[in-house]
């Protein structure tokens, strides 16, 4: 009986080092979604590539936080996936150039974002009799969930083949 109680404890500080982890993660996932929508938003001149070099930063600190010790108990998987988003650094030069390849670099954006998702393992060993249990579970699909809208976004966001104020005045009779 006690080594149960002991188990128990054992996987509910395990469970909650998870959530406060993916707490902080989930933040820096909306920095990078945030990030790539900047990319493509400063590529179709609808924001400067000052705010997308901004959210660049922004992330960028935001992991050297993390992987400072902001947060105590980080799993190695963590720690790993974070060390990726400096793999973002190619697609980044690349989102700047005149002709970017765009599906690389949503491609690499959505793939740095999964593997932090994955990383966190918020549905690895989680007991989902418990109402606990099931807001991880909760959380992790709430999180899958957000990125998937977020890259579909992207979707709506088309650099048209004339610029639109072009469109706008080619309307507007002269």
């Amino acid at each position: 009986m006690v080594y149960d109680r002991v188990r128990l404890s054992s996987q509910a500080t395990e469970v909650a080092n998870a959530v406060r982890s993916a707490g902080e993660v989930g933040k820096l996932i909306q920095e990078l979604q945030l990030e790539r929508l900047q990319a493509v938003s400063a590529w179709v001149h609808s924001t400067s590539s000052a705010d997308y070099d901004q959210a660049i930063t922004q992330v960028n600190d935001h992991v050297t936080r993390l992987l400072g010790g902001a947060v105590d108990g980080l799993s190695s998987d963590v720690r790993v996936a974070l060390g990726h988003i400096g793999d973002l650094n190619i697609v980044r030069a690349q989102a700047t150039a005149a002709n970017p390849d765009w599906l690389a670099i949503t491609s690499e954006y959505a793939a740095t974002i999964k593997g932090l998702i994955d990383a966190l393992h918020l549905e690895r060993d989680v007991d989902v009799s418990t109402a606990a249990g099931r807001q991880v579970v909760g959380l992790d699909a709430v999180l899958r969930a957000d990125e998937q809208i977020s890259a579909e976004r992207l979707v709506l966001t088309r650099r048209p083949a004339r610029p639109i104020c072009c469109q706008v005045e080619a309307m507007v009779p002269g």
